[in-house]
Parts: structure tokens; sequence; C-alpha cells
């Protein structure tokens, strides 16, 4: 299963290759096909159909095997999903992914502000109460017992554990 960030915005790390068989005998590559692509996504019980991140998201590279990109919209979606790939003259194909949170250089997952203000309120202990959040800056201020904290990263990227020892500050 290969594994996409949420919301990729580099559109090369938003790939996904697959092959397409000829269904008169299941083995030879299918070529020159058009093919449509659908997805179902970790919350979703049906097929929609692809975003992609490019005007014709799929890329024939020959021999029967092609390039899918899929879009930020596409990975909009924690959790599994499954991309389904039809065409006249071919089996269908399915292929499965993995949209995930981005990890930074320290293995730490980075939360979006609203996901940090959230863990941030479902950890907080005592009197903690968040003082201010901005989107912008991606700041969040709280105040504890007797001082005021900080979580200040370029993408207030840190782990639940590290939000907690935040929250507890006395």
């Amino acid at each position: 299963m290969q594994r996409i960030i949420q919301g990729e915005t580099t559109s090369n790390l938003r790939v996904v290759f697959f092959r397409m068989w000829d269904d008169d005998d299941g083995i030879s590559g299918a070529t020159g096909l058009t093919i449509t692509a659908e997805i179902v996504k970790a919350d979703e019980t049906t097929y929609s159909a692809i975003d992609g991140g490019a005007s014709d998201p799929i890329t024939e590279i020959g021999s029967g095997d092609y390039v899918l990109e899929l879009s930020e919209n596409d990975l909009d979606t924690l959790g599994p999903a499954r991309i389904k790939l039809t065409a006249t003259g071919a089996l269908d194909q399915l292929v499965d992914i993995e949209v995930r949170r981005a990890v930074d250089s320290t293995g730490t997952e980075s939360l979006s502000i609203e996901k940090a203000l959230e863990v941030l309120l479902a950890v907080s202990v005592g009197e903690t109460v968040v003082s201010d959040v901005d989107s912008d800056t991606k700041r969040v201020s709280y105040l504890g017992r007797d001082d005021v904290t900080e979580i200040a990263h370029d993408d207030v990227s840190t782990t639940t554990s590290g939000l907690r020892e935040a929250s507890v500050i006395a």
C-alpha cells in the first residue's frame, strides 16, 4: 500500500503508478487507453471521480504502465483509500493508498493549528485555558495556572504527549 501525505503540495509526491492489463488475455499490458479514475476515501461508502492534480491526471508511460497524479483535494481525508481504474479493453484495476499526516524530520507528526487546538483542549488539565489561536503564525497561546505559554512552530508540529506536557505547566 502506497502512503501519501495528506494535502501534499508537491505534485510528484502525489503520484500513483499502476498497470492496466489487456482484457483479452489478462497478461499483456494495455496501451492507448482512456482511463477513468475514481476514489473512495475512509469516510465514504461510494466511489467518486478523482479531482486530479492536472487537467489530464493520467499519463501513459508505455507497455501498459500509467501514472496518476492526485490532487490535494483527493488526499483530504486521513486513512485508507481505494482508487478504481477502468477502461474499455482493459481489466479493472484497484490501487490501495493510505493518506497520512505529515511527519517532520524528528519523526513527529505535524498538526494543523485546528488539530493542535483540539488536542490541547482534550488533554488540558486544571485551569488551562486557550487564550489565543493565530492561524497565520501557527501560534497557540494558552494560560496555565500561573503563567502563559506558547506553542510556536512553523506548522505546529509536536506530539500529543508534547502538547500534554505543555498544557500542564504549573
